[in-house]
């Protein structure tokens, strides 16, 4: 008896000796997370790790806007501290913008501050409203992006803005506006407007006049190719008595000329006998 009883106070001596290691180390968790926070509110608070204002935002690999319109985009209130400050949230923000393509937002300690890494949407052609010609509704990228004139107040000096007109863009021609400016940005031939008005009859403004190409989008590279091989028609005809240029079929092109368009009305008019 004597000798269990010895074991049996061993064995309570053994549970209170983990219990009180248990105990200890639960109390240190408890202050070395105390102390973590602690250290994070003390940095929070600390004057060295605050935005103040947007001078202490960098913007890197801008090619066109200036920096000042790219900060002006950031939507944040100041003084705020560096560590406050939701990077993802901000991200997401900035890429909704339209002249934005990517951004990636970074803080740096030393010294505090932003760093905004941008990829832009370039504009390569200014897009007027169908109803209204003259009326500018922004510019467009290469991809039919329709970029708000807002945005373009402020570029840097560097940059030349688009002379390219396209009236009457919408956002269902985006995929053949991709294909199409990259094909007339290589031609031979310069291409000065774009209507896209009439969704049957798309017409083209260029060096040689204007050039119907009709609606069927699967001639483009070989209407264009006709076009290229017309650049010598100023030396055999003058572009001013040109009417138009109908390639919308481009193994037959036609060439309107305004005086033979003249006769066959004024033909139309002649009394019968």
């Amino acid at each position: 008896m004597t000798r269990s009883g010895k074991q049996v106070n061993s064995r309570q001596a053994k549970l209170k000796q983990k219990r009180s290691v248990k105990t200890g180390i639960t109390l240190w968790r408890s202050l070395i997370a105390v102390m973590i926070l602690t250290g994070i509110a003390w940095l929070l608070i600390r004057p060295h790790w605050i935005i103040r204002d947007s001078s202490q935002i960098d913007i890197e690999n801008n090619q066109l806007l200036s920096d000042e319109s790219i900060r002006n985009m950031v939507s944040l209130s100041y003084p705020q501290s560096i560590f406050q400050i939701p990077i993802p949230k901000l991200d997401q923000q900035l890429e909704k913008l339209p002249p934005l393509k990517e951004v990636q937002v970074t803080r740096e300690l030393l010294p505090p501050k932003l760093t905004i890494n941008i990829v832009e949407r370039l504009p390569v052609a200014i897009a007027f409203d169908s109803k209204s010609p003259q009326d500018s509704v922004g510019f467009l990228d290469q991809e039919g992006i329709i970029l708000p004139e807002k945005f373009y107040h402020s570029v840097k000096a560097e940059f030349t803005l688009p002379k390219l007109k396209v009236i009457g863009f919408k956002g269902e021609n985006g995929l053949y506006w991709s294909k199409l400016y990259q094909s007339i940005n290589q031609s031979k031939i310069e291409v000065k407007e774009i209507d896209w008005r009439n969704s049957d009859n798309l017409i083209l403004t260029t060096e040689l006049g204007k050039i119907h190409l009709g609606s069927n989008q699967n001639l483009l590279k070989e209407q264009l190719k006709v076009l290229e091989e017309m650049a010598a028609l100023p030396s055999k005809l003058k572009i001013q008595e040109i009417d138009y240029i109908d390639l919308s079929k481009p193994t037959d092109p036609l060439i309107q000329v305004f005086k033979i368009k003249e006769k066959e009305t004024k033909n139309k008019e002649l009394p019968k006998d």
